[in-house]
């Protein structure tokens, strides 16, 4: 068994920065609708959903086209199979391929492509991710992770990937362990929480596979959560039903091809079938398997539509891009929440094979092939084979793996640095991994003033040390910005409201006027909003795009539409073409009636159209309906709108819908 770095060469749409501006918490939940849950898989229902990026900055700026680059890989082999992670892309599995049978066991996508899917925007599909943190795609998609070669009792490799998560203040390590003679890639996960207080947590690992005609999905349950999708915010539902006909439509959703729209099913497995399973056409078979403690299913699927097949082609290539996802979590579904308690650590144990079946046993009545499968997968991996592996990595979790190969960020060693207690001693964050993101706060730890920083902490550990800072440093306005932001994403809005107000007071910039201007928004006072934001605009002199962004965005919601589209052209050139620059200012243009600037919208491809955003289609069939209503030489109605968008083919390319309407 072997672990090497090798560097590949892909097309990849790279990262041209971050925005520097801090992003607040939702202050509720998502709003979901239960439509039919059994009262035992109500408790903990929609908690902890509300979306939440600090103390990370947004990753909202990347390339739309892909350019060939290198890429490194570490690699973990044994004369089965051959891992290949992405150590600066989030750890991604990247690719899991069978030398035995000489096949790709996951969906490796030829291209890292990012979209506007992840809590921080990039994200790309493909391999295996373990989404970790909060809901939603991690906050580390797109960070680099620290990476050690450790040695088991008999001297074999294995490898270690593991961070510190700032958000929820927890680390996170996985140990992959591949020993010689198996078929099964081992990963054995560890939540670990060294806070005085529980904390909510969120952990599922998404596995991407291959769409494909004929393939065929099992877990160790029929009984599954529906998650009903809709176009419309807030509007899509939860409901438990039974595979393979949940709705009763005569379907069998068991096959993903089958399946119209974008869907997610949640199967309810107990802790002795947690496993799930792909069967293609060919008898090819990809499973995994995991501790009972892990018992929790998923299936989510693009759909057989044209909004669905848009995004797999956005997120891949023409024709190469069609990919299911089959993941497994902790709670009932991603909407449910669990938690961690104080000092405790979490370990689950997951194995991941191939092998093959005649397809004909797995094509028939589904109770029968489920059934079938299920037996198999004892076969392959029997509880007592994941077990044992789960004592191995037991034993192995907490020593030290002293190869280092690859480093993530300094903010690991900044926890050392400031409670050499909190950091676990088994897992090695090097002091030189302290950079310019984290000086301004080692300067705090060494009693230095602090100044403007480009990263910003919540944690109420930090929270202490900035009071204390300020007590000693009273006029510090900067320092009271960033002492605001972390109370505001504690939600002590009135603590954050003060802060803010002492310090535009005392020292007029333009971070602290984005901070009341977001609080103004997230009040739904749009036009103080943008108020805020003219001021900061005029504070820095020149437009910035991360600033001018919101402020498109403020002004039309305050119906400020004629104001909006004077900013939209006071803007220079370069930045009149930016994608989400263009995207809040069409609803401007459209009400200035501006033709060229909506044909060149409409023309022009998007990466950063968010999951669920079906905006720039909608906006597309108004102003379709107004220029058949010129050419009729009618009025513009409501009605006219109604029966014009019943005929209206939305293009593929401006197509992001989840479902049909």
């Amino acid at each position: 068994m072997a672990v090497r770095t090798q560097a590949v060469t892909l097309p990849v749409t790279r990262i041209l920065g971050e925005n520097p501006l801090p992003h607040f918490r939702d202050q509720k939940d998502r709003l979901i609708l239960d439509g039919g849950l059994l009262p035992e898989e109500k408790p903990d229902f929609a908690l902890n959903t509300g979306f939440r990026s600090l103390p990370y900055l947004m990753q909202d700026d990347y390339e739309s086209t892909p350019q060939n680059a290198e890429v490194k890989t570490i690699v973990l082999e044994n004369d089965f199979l051959k891992a290949a992670f992405l150590p600066d892309l989030g750890g991604r599995l990247y690719s899991l391929w069978d030398k035995k049978r000489e096949r790709e066991m996951l969906f490796c996508n030829p291209v890292i492509k990012m979209g506007n899917l992840a809590l921080r925007n990039a994200w790309f599909s493909g391999g295996i991710e373990w989404n970790f943190g909060h809901f939603g795609h991690t906050f580390l998609t797109c960070e680099p992770f620290f990476f050690a070669e450790g040695k088991d009792e008999n001297g074999e490799s294995f490898l270690r990937m593991y961070e510190f998560e700032r958000c929820k203040g927890l680390f996170f390590q996985i140990d992959f362990h591949l020993p010689a003679g198996s078929p099964h890639l081992i990963a054995h996960m560890r939540i670990i929480n060294p806070n005085s207080i529980a904390l909510p947590i969120f952990l599922w690992t998404n596995i991407a596979v291959r769409e494909a005609e004929g393939c065929r999905i099992f877990s160790g349950t029929e009984e599954v959560i529906i998650q009903v999708q809709s176009n419309q915010p807030g509007a899509s539902f939860f409901r438990h039903g039974q595979l393979p006909d949940p709705f009763q439509d005569g379907i069998d959703h068991s096959f993903p091809l089958n399946i119209p729209h974008a869907e997610e099913y949640f199967y309810q497995n107990e802790p002795s079938n947690a496993f799930e399973a792909i069967v293609f056409k060919d008898g090819e078979t990809f499973y995994e398997r995991s501790t009972g403690n892990y018992p929790y299913r998923k299936l989510f699927c693009w759909g057989n539509h044209a909004g669905g097949k848009r995004w797999q082609e956005l997120l891949s290539v023409l024709g190469g891009g069609a990919y299911l996802e089959i993941q497994s979590g902790f709670a009932r579904t991603q909407q449910h929440s669990s938690s961690i308690l104080p000092g405790q650590t979490i370990a689950i144990t997951q194995l991941f094979g191939g092998a093959d079946v005649p397809y004909a046993e797995f094509n028939g009545d589904y109770a029968t092939a489920q059934d079938r499968l299920a037996q198999k997968i004892d076969q392959w991996l029997p509880e007592k084979t994941i077990n044992a592996a789960h004592e191995k990595c037991l034993r192995l979790a907490e020593q030290k793996a002293e190869n280092l190969l690859h480093c993530g960020a300094g903010w690991g060693a900044l926890e050392k640095r400031r409670d050499e207690a909190f950091v676990p001693a088994h897992l090695n964050f090097p002091a030189d991994t302290i950079g310019s993101a984290q000086q301004s706060w080692l300067d705090l730890l060494n009693h230095k003033p602090f100044n403007a920083s480009p990263s910003y902490l919540i944690s109420p550990d930090w929270i202490k040390v900035m009071e204390s800072a300020l007590a000693q440093d009273p006029e510090n306005s900067a320092l009271r910005t960033h002492l605001g932001i972390a109370f505001y994403e504690n939600e002590a809005y009135a603590e954050a409201r003060d802060c803010w107000q002492q310090a535009a007071s005392a020292s007029p910039n333009a971070l602290t006027h984005w901070c009341l201007a977001s609080m103004a928004a997230m009040e739904s006072d749009f036009e103080s909003a943008a108020e805020h934001l003219h001021h900061a605009l005029e504070l820095l002199g020149k437009p910035e795009r991360a600033f001018a962004e919101p402020y498109l965005l403020w002004l039309t919601k305050a119906g400020k539409l004629r104001e909006a589209y004077a900013f939209y052209q006071s803007l220079p050139a370069a930045m009149q073409q930016s994608e989400r620059i263009m995207l809040n200012a069409a609803a401007s243009a459209f009400a200035e009636s501006d033709d060229a600037f909506m044909e060149k919208l409409f023309s022009r491809s998007f990466a950063t159209i968010r999951e669920g955003d079906v905006e720039l289609g909608e906006l597309w069939i108004k102003y379709q309906a107004q220029l058949e209503a010129l050419r009729r030489g009618v009025k513009m109605t409501d009605e006219f709108l109604i029966e014009f968008r019943k005929t209206a083919q939305i293009p593929r390319s401006l197509d992001f819908r989840m479902v049909n309407d």
